[in-house]
């Protein structure tokens, strides 16, 4: 993903100021248990070529971004004078390649997310050590979703552990298998 604050503004991003088809507030989603990515996509879905939005977040979006960048959007943020991160996104131009949003969102940084019915898969068995748990704690800490999360790493992350249970997040072992281990992760809802 490029940090797009210190690139030009392109000439689409004043086409969505001017007429957002969608203007979201990712903090207020998350409060009410929406999903963030989830929510944009399917606005952008009923876009037509040139339409875009706005998703405007107290947080760092970064994995957000790259899901929709990955996903064949077109992303440019910038802050507002609250300190506020203002995410203009749109679908990318035919002629610039990019998946559709319901495949397979592969990184360029090694991780996979996916979504088997309402559940959010994350994938890091294709990153180096220690590159996974890094990984997985900036997904969680950047709050670009507030539910229930699958890991797949390629082995038990015993050290991803402690980290977990400082950000007050719940852990399962769905399995355990040779070059590959499964864990739920859930926030703690009682912290």
């Amino acid at each position: 993903m490029t940090d797009t604050r210190h690139v030009p503004k392109p000439d689409w991003v004043s086409q969505v100021d001017t007429a957002p088809a969608f203007d979201l507030d990712a903090d207020a989603l998350l409060r009410a248990g929406e999903f963030p990515l989830t929510i944009v996509q399917d606005h952008l879905a009923d876009l037509g070529a040139d339409g875009g939005g706005v998703l405007r977040s107290s947080f760092d979006p970064s994995p957000l971004i790259r899901a929709l960048e990955r996903g064949g959007y077109d992303c440019w943020t910038s802050e507002d004078c609250t300190g506020k991160t203002i995410l203009r996104v749109r679908r990318a131009a035919a002629d610039e390649g990019g998946i559709r949003p319901s495949e397979t969102l592969d990184s360029d940084e090694g991780e996979r997310f996916w979504l088997e019915g309402e559940e959010l898969h994350m994938d890091v068995r294709q990153m180096p050590p220690p590159m996974p748990m890094i990984a997985i704690l900036e997904f969680l800490d950047s709050g670009a979703h507030e539910g229930a999360v699958f890991v797949h790493t390629p082995h038990f992350p015993v050290h991803l552990l402690p980290e977990l249970e400082e950000r007050h997040v719940q852990w399962q072992l769905v399995t355990d298998q040779p070059n590959e281990s499964i864990l739920r992760l859930t926030r703690d809802t009682l912290s």
